[in-house]
């Protein structure tokens, strides 16, 4: 008994052996494996690394090249400026225009400036109030003008001013224009030069003016009106040549009842020299009234 007790317990003692042997040899088998598979791992993200640094090179290169060509192929005489078209002009020629633009034609490129510069340029000349620029490849430049147009003048020494309705002084000429005269503008001087504005006292008459001739112009007799007295600003004085008469219109208060009140007048005593008198005190007095010469 005392054999077979040994020899059971020497059996289980190998069975116990083997056992963990072969535990102990798959642990090893597997830890073999595991490290198999981060080689594995880590030898596709270097592929994959790579891949990406080539596709990225090759795509900057292709890039460059894209860039390049296109450089070159912008910069070739196709796209000269070969054509300048001029919309909006009456007062300047086209070539007047063209030339203030300063662009070659047949040798600047379209893509060789700014709009900016040239529209600078081009407001250069004071009777433009507004220019637009569109490029037409490969070639062609289109120049849409907005001109000033003379709305008054100003005797100004041997010659005469031409002003539009904002102020800008447009041209000094010595012909007269069929427009309408101010009288009493302060900011005139020897150094007066085309395209400048008048003075800040000045555009007060001027806006002033500018709501008489509206308003008669709504009565339908703004182009009777043929001078403005401006000097005594308590005191317009407004003249109607071809009428033969004359106007006091007071201080630039209430000139929709005093322009409505001269209309009325001029339609009913035509054919009459004389004076109008709508200032203030006939309009208190509810008295705008016309004495014949």
């Amino acid at each position: 008994t005392t054999r077979t007790n040994a020899k059971s317990s020497k059996n289980k003692k190998c069975s116990n052996n083997n056992k963990k042997n072969g535990t102990f040899s798959k642990n090893i088998r597997i830890n073999s494996n595991i490290k198999v598979n981060k080689n594995n791992l880590s030898k596709e993200k270097e592929i994959r690394k790579l891949n990406k640094k080539k596709i990225i090179i090759s795509i900057v290169i292709v890039l460059f090249l894209a860039i390049c060509g296109t450089i070159y192929y912008l910069t070739t005489p196709v796209f000269n400026v070969a054509n300048i078209n001029v919309y909006g002009n009456e007062k300047n020629s086209a070539d007047t225009y063209i030339s203030l633009c300063k662009i070659g034609i047949n040798q600047t490129n379209i893509f060789g400036f700014t709009n900016s510069s040239v529209i600078k340029r081009i407001k250069q000349n004071p009777y433009v109030e507004e220019v637009k620029i569109e490029k037409k490849l490969p070639n062609t430049l289109e120049l849409h003008i907005t001109e000033r147009k003379v709305d008054y003048q100003i005797n100004y020494l041997n010659s005469y001013i031409y002003l539009n309705n904002q102020g800008y002084i447009l041209e000094i000429n010595e012909e007269s224009k069929d427009v309408l005269v101010i009288e009493g503008l302060t900011s005139l001087s020897d150094n007066i030069q085309e395209g400048q504005r008048l003075s800040n006292e000045d555009l007060i008459k001027l806006d002033t003016i500018l709501k008489i001739t509206n308003y008669l112009k709504y009565n339908s007799v703004e182009s009777k009106l043929t001078k403005v007295d401006a000097n005594n600003e308590e005191n317009y004085t407004l003249e109607f040549a071809k009428e033969e008469k004359i106007a006091y219109i007071g201080d630039s208060s209430s000139i929709t009842e005093k322009m409505t009140a001269v209309a009325k007048i001029l339609e009913a005593e035509e054919g009459k020299k004389g004076t109008i008198y709508a200032d203030e005190e006939a309009l208190k007095r509810n008295r705008v009234y016309f004495r014949e010469n």
